[in-house]
């Protein structure tokens, strides 16, 4: 609460609205309203930052998945490709040897 100079009063409260509100001298009920309209925007925008928070972990996330698919994919490729060639190394081989 702050007493300023011209003996106005001013109040700054956190979360205690329905609280306060019902004090309030009835001149206040048109700075009531906008601060309602005010408080109303705050929490739209906070659930719109918590949307978008959700929606960038969920992206980075699947871009994680995708990443780590596609590590697994090349290793078995790999892994396949050195099959292959052993089996045609080991398969010359005995050509040679039987020969």
């Amino acid at each position: 609460m702050i007493l300023k100079k011209d003996d106005r009063i001013t109040l700054y409260c956190k979360g205690a609205d329905s609280t306060i509100y019902p004090r309030l001298n009835p001149k206040c009920a048109e700075l009531q309203q906008i601060t309602t309209r005010h408080l109303s925007v705050c929490m739209i925008c906070l659930m719109l930052i918590s949307l978008v928070v959700v929606v960038v972990v969920v992206v980075v996330v699947m871009l994680v998945v995708v990443v780590v698919v596609e590590v697994v994919v090349v290793v078995v490729v790999v892994m396949l490709v050195v099959v292959v060639v052993v089996v045609e190394v080991v398969g010359a081989a005995a050509a040679i040897y039987v020969m």
